[in-house]
């Protein structure tokens, strides 16, 4: 009979493994095209859009940590549920589920019964980042300093990489499936 046990720790680290990908992807182009902007390379409109599509990218990954945390927080460490809680706390302060439930997935604002339009749709993210991007990238992901617990990156890896310890999993086992 299979170990079900080390066959969910796996698809843990898989799904773990993804939102670090996600996290990192979502961060880094949205730096690199501000950046891109600041040098004048890119056009306000084009910004908008590249900046929308990132947010609602790292919005969608931290809705599926929610998710993975409902179906998976028993495998996770006891050393890493404080920081794990930490994140849902925040994202429920920022009202993530809410970003991805009205202006992520979907084009119609049910109690204006009309299209959202451009501008509530940007003022939704700013109220996501609390007025201050940077800061809000850096907390998902601060290439310069991921320190374990500051950036939900440094907790997902943690997790992954203990979840993968305790259950003898490798990274080539995940890649393989």
């Amino acid at each position: 009979m299979p170990d079900t046990l080390r066959m969910r720790a796996c698809d843990a680290v898989d799904t773990l493994t993804d939102f670090i990908g996600d996290l990192i992807a979502g961060v880094m182009v949205l730096r690199e095209y501000m950046l891109a902007r600041e040098k004048g390379c890119l056009e306000d409109l084009t910004m908008i859009t590249i900046r929308k599509m990132c947010l609602s990218h790292v919005v969608l990954t931290l809705c599926k940590f929610d998710e993975f945390w409902q179906h998976y927080k028993d495998l996770v460490p006891l050393q890493h549920r404080v920081a794990g809680k930490n994140i849902l706390k925040t994202m429920k302060e920022k009202k993530v589920k809410d970003i991805r439930d009205k202006w992520v997935g979907h084009i119609w604002d049910k109690a204006q019964r009309r299209p959202l339009i451009h501008s509530e749709i940007i003022e939704r993210f700013d109220v996501l980042v609390n007025g201050d991007l940077s800061a809000f990238l850096d907390w998902i992901n601060n290439p310069k300093n991921n320190t374990y617990p500051s950036t939900v990156l440094s907790v997902v890896e943690a997790i992954r990489d203990s979840i993968m310890e305790t259950h003898g999993i490798s990274l080539n086992e995940i890649v393989d499936r």
